[in-house]
């Protein structure tokens, strides 16, 4: 009964995924950007093939001097596969976040792993280094299995300057990823989106308001 009751399940969701599933061709994505006070970060990012409410960009985000450690200037943040709970089972943000501890100078990808490796030291995740897009990032992978929100979580983090560090971040649903196709095409999907990110320094030319992720 059990296993009738997941197949269930699972036959639900992807019935409710199909028409918020993200747009595959890439040819067709959307470019997006946004500003903060000492750069601007642009990059390349799928639609759903229906539109959904999902979605919040801020193009430009305000001063970073109330930064904390427990808070985030979200830049672009969207949700895809939308379940028959309605909420998506694909998530994809992208935030600037403060340092654990101050830097006069942006650090290196060395001395920014020593620090999130200090940060994550209570928590079973997998840490590595990549090269997509001709960045190096720090990536970090765990398994969350929190009450509504049961999820592999996957971040790509890269030191922008002394004060923030970039965070480019995807969500994949417990019960969505038993699809082996499916989570290997989020993933494809994850990883162009990485890869697209291109910096800019200098002033951001002024400010509005800044978001945060929210359904």
């Amino acid at each position: 009964m059990r296993k009738n009751t997941h197949i269930l399940l699972a036959g639900l969701l992807m019935a409710g995924c199909s028409s918020t599933a993200p747009v595959m061709d890439i040819t067709k994505w959307s470019d997006f950007s946004s500003t903060y006070p000492t750069g601007s970060v642009s990059w390349h990012a799928p639609d759903s093939v229906t539109q959904t409410r999902f979605v919040q960009h801020a193009k430009h985000v305000g001063g970073l001097a109330g930064f904390n450690k427990k808070s985030f200037e979200g830049l672009w943040w969207k949700g895809y596969d939308v379940n028959s709970w309605g909420n998506p089972a694909f998530i994809i943000q992208i935030s600037l976040w403060p340092y654990t501890q101050p830097h006069t100078d942006k650090p290196s990808l060395e001395s920014f792993r020593q620090d999130q490796a200090k940060l994550w030291s209570d928590t079973s995740h997998v840490m590595d280094e990549v090269v997509l897009g001709g960045h190096r990032w720090l990536r970090i992978s765990a398994d969350y299995d929190n009450e509504g929100n049961a999820c592999r979580r996957v971040q790509f983090k890269m030191p922008l300057n002394g004060e923030c560090y970039l965070n480019v971040m995807a969500e994949y649903d417990n019960e969505a990823r038993r699809d082996q196709k499916w989570l290997e095409s989020r993933m494809a999907v994850m990883s162009n989106v990485v890869e697209s990110i291109r910096l800019t320094a200098g002033s951001s030319g002024g400010s509005s308001g800044v978001i945060r992720p929210r359904n």
